[in-house]
């Protein structure tokens, strides 16, 4: 009896082993509930064509090519959810449902990611505007896929130009290890205009990709990042080789 009840055991720590092992996830989170803002704030999108929250998921089946994507926008800071799925633990998900969230996981030959921006206008009461917000994010990587965490602020002056960008990215390639981090993800400009509007972007996104097909991992960036206003922003900082480039990159390192 006690052979048959250790025998029960290890195969069930054996089948709970297997499962975590084959599996790459990625989650991140930004707590809006403890933004700290300089000045009043509103939710009127700074840009043309945006909005002031979105939330978005994309995939790519990289066997057929076959991109999927899904988009949300509500009213405002409003409750927005968007999810791409491909199969029982392959997709990826975003939701501004209380804490801003975005998740994916992958176990085949795809790349997916799950991303949201939340946008407004902020006024510069003495010439300074900051923002401060709590992320953290939470990986499990496996060999053979690759998982991405993503966070970003950027800052417009009142006629729509870039004044300040800053980015947390980390890549990381399959260990089999999860790996956990947590911070402050702030943007400050200074010798602004008093009594005056600017605007913001707070953006994150959870990437994950199958790094045994390395001419189209790349496909992901371009995907997901044309749902907001990401893509041309990153693309007039970067150029069009830092987009595409993300993974190769950019493996194991962060950049403020």
């Amino acid at each position: 009896m006690k052979y048959s009840l250790w025998l029960v055991a290890a195969l069930f720590a054996f089948t709970k082993t297997a499962f975590a092992d084959d599996i790459t996830t990625v989650y991140v989170d930004l707590n809006w509930a403890a933004v700290q803002f300089s000045g009043p704030v509103l939710p009127i999108a700074p840009l043309p064509g945006d909005f002031p929250t979105q939330t978005g998921a994309v995939g790519v089946n990289l066997t057929t090519n076959e991109v999927t994507r899904t988009t949300s926008e509500p009213a405002g800071w409003g409750t927005s959810t968007s999810k791409v799925q491909f199969g029982p633990r392959d997709y990826a998900q975003s939701s501004t449902d209380g804490l801003l969230t975005a998740f994916s996981s992958i176990t085949g030959n795809y790349v997916l990611d799950g991303g949201l921006q939340r946008t407004g206008l902020i006024k510069s009461v003495d010439g300074t505007i900051s923002i401060a917000i709590p992320y953290s994010f939470s990986v499990v990587t496996t060999p053979g896929f690759a998982a991405q965490p993503r966070f970003l602020i950027f800052l417009f002056s009142p006629d729509g130009n870039l004044i300040r960008d800053v980015e947390i990215v980390q890549t990381y390639e399959g260990n089999g290890i999860e790996i956990s981090n947590s911070g402050i993800l702030s943007a400050s400009a200074s010798n602004l205009q008093t009594d005056t509007y600017y605007g913001f972007d707070i953006e994150e996104s959870a990437e994950t990709v199958h790094t045994d097909e390395p001419s189209t991992s790349l496909l992901l960036t371009t995907s997901f990042v044309c749902l907001g206003c990401l893509f041309w922003k990153r693309l007039a900082r970067d150029g069009a080789l830092g987009v595409l480039g993300i993974f190769p990159s950019r493996i194991n390192s962060e950049r403020k």
